[in-house]
């Protein structure tokens, strides 16, 4: 069976408490779990579980997955993560003697995690600051311990000043909705395989975390390898929902209250105003520009849209709660031509050893723009990343094969577009000869660099992942490691990587990777060794 379940027992060390396998008590096709990425808002669910022998015990609050052996990256298995909640426990239809009996167990999603703990150490009564400042406390040091594993999708831009406040007593999902109603930004939680409990605090429509898959009901669009039929008939619902436009706030804050109002917005609805409480805040400056941000906001009315699509075992994955897709469905207005959306919540039901059913619901900010003219997609994927380590190649990176053609065992992804390959001769006797990918045309691209690296060191070691254009780094995303826990003797270092950024190209330009360190040409990344996830990939719209 590819689809495999497991639990936690308790939350000791697995050295001491190994985690168990029932996969054998799940009757056939009847996973369905739901995953939500809005606001730290749960999904719930519910496993069906067959106790013939009464053996079975599922204990409270504690871990629960589903991976999918057809999955080939190691670093993204798991189909489901969650928490076990309530259980039902019952006789069978057909059993009516003996200790056999069925359970029904609820699960809950990592979001749940985010109101476990009560801040109470004196280091919950901030200071004035901004949002992504009281965030990083959050997840890094509250209550000095580390609340969330991976901060990767804690992103920086846009920061906006927060009053003092005391959340003592108070949880993070009360101080990331604080944060978030000041930015206007989202925020959830997930489980990122091999680390722990992952964050997301960033503007809905940031470019990173993108699935490779698209979505679409024009046929020509449709090669069930990266663009997929979205469901016919009354599978794809727009909501189009006019329920939170308003034009004015009165905001109560905790030493008094303010009233702003949105002119132009008066003008196209009349009067429609909404009552606000925001106890963390202090003072009149930060209410009225908590309340501006949010009559800014609140200007459009919000699109919804339901769809389903089936995807294949191997690429169950490629869409997740939280992730950014380009959705087209040719008769919803403003959804005639591609469009960014993001994942606020994925549904996931097993529908045969080969298929998994996805329902999903997508969002922006706004209702779209009208397309863009003249531009055409574009997108192209080359794999297994390798920098030479120990041989002297410093920092470059090269890349073993392409999305047309792949090693065995990745995924063909054919180019398209106003792209071609780039290849030169640095590294590897031939093997590895891509080193990424030059625009033929004018646009914007979306490029995502996945992979890891590896070396035996000392002291503090830092590695600083980077985007190229040109030559010239857009992006990084550095990791560092020491030897605290043993001073002066060897560790092993080793982290992996996964980040985005949008880049506006020319005809000519040419985008790749590198991988500096300050350990030098010894730090690996080990050809592609870390799965058929790691790569360089670009996607967007090019003339």
């Amino acid at each position: 069976m590819s689809l495999r379940f497991f639990y936690r027992p308790s939350w000791r060390p697995l050295a001491e408490d190994p985690a168990v396998e029932f996969t054998e008590s799940v009757p056939l096709y009847t996973l369905d779990v739901t995953e939500q990425a809005e606001e730290g808002s749960v999904g719930t669910s519910q496993l069906i579980v067959s106790d013939p022998l009464g053996a079975l015990d599922f204990p409270p609050l504690t871990r629960i997955w589903a991976t999918e052996t057809e999955i080939s990256a190691s670093s993204n298995t798991h189909v489901f993560d969650g928490y076990i909640a309530d259980r039902n426990i019952h006789r069978g239809a057909s059993e009516l003697t003996g200790s056999a009996r069925i359970w029904e167990v609820s699960v809950v999603d990592e979001n749940s995690i985010l109101t476990r703990r009560v801040l109470s150490s004196a280091s919950a009564n901030r200071p004035a600051e901004t949002d992504v400042a009281r965030v990083t406390w959050l997840a890094n040091e509250a209550d000095g311990q580390l609340l969330i594993d991976s901060v990767e999708f804690l992103f920086g831009a846009g920061p906006v000043n927060m009053d003092a406040a005391d959340y003592r007593g108070q949880t993070g999902q009360d101080v990331l909705a604080d944060c978030a109603e000041q930015s206007g930004k989202n925020y959830w939680a997930y489980q990122k395989e091999g680390v722990g409990t992952g964050i997301w605090y960033g503007s809905m429509d940031h470019t990173a975390h993108q699935s490779m898959v698209r979505l679409s009901n024009v046929l020509t669009d449709i090669d069930n390898n990266t663009t997929f039929a979205i469901g016919d008939g009354d599978a794809t619902v727009l909501w189009r929902d006019p329920s939170r436009l308003l034009s004015g706030i009165y905001g109560q804050f905790a030493n008094g209250a303010t009233y702003v109002r949105n002119q132009s917005m008066f003008a196209r609805i009349g009067m429609r105003d909404a009552p606000m409480s925001w106890p963390n805040v202090k003072t009149a400056t930060t209410a009225e520009a908590r309340a501006n941000r949010m009559l800014a906001d609140l200007d459009t009315e919000m699109d919804r849209i339901t769809t389903t699509v089936y995807l294949p075992a191997a690429k169950v994955n490629w869409i997740k709660a939280g992730m950014r897709l380009q959705f087209r469905a040719s008769h919803l207005p403003g959804y005639e031509d591609f469009v960014w959306l993001r994942v606020l919540k994925c549904s996931t039901a097993q529908v045969s050893e080969q298929f998994y059913l996805k329902t999903l619901e997508l969002s922006s900010n706004d209702i779209p723009a009208a397309p863009i003219p003249n531009t055409f997609p574009a997108s192209a994927i080359i794999y297994q990343p390798a920098n030479g380590g120990g041989g002297g190649i410093h920092p470059a990176v090269r890349f073993g094969s392409s999305g047309d053609a792949p090693a065995a065992g990745y995924p063909t992804v054919p180019l398209q577009g106003s792209l071609e390959y780039v290849t030169d001769t640095l590294y590897g006797g031939g093997l590895y000869t891509f080193k990424g990918f030059r625009a033929l045309g004018s646009g914007t691209l979306t490029v995502t660099f996945r992979a890891s690296d590896i070396a035996g060191v000392v002291g503090t070691v830092t590695c600083t992942p980077a985007i190229l254009l040109n030559g010239a780094i857009v992006a990084s995303s550095p990791h560092t490691t020491t030897d605290a826990a043993a001073p002066g003797f060897p560790y092993g270092h080793s982290n992996s990587w996964d980040f985005s950024t949008d880049v506006s190209v020319v005809n000519g330009d040419v985008v790749s990777a590198q991988m500096s360190s300050t350990w030098g040409s010894s730090m690996t990344v080990p050809s592609g060794a870390g799965g058929n996830a790691e790569s360089l990939a670009v996607s967007g719209n090019l003339t």
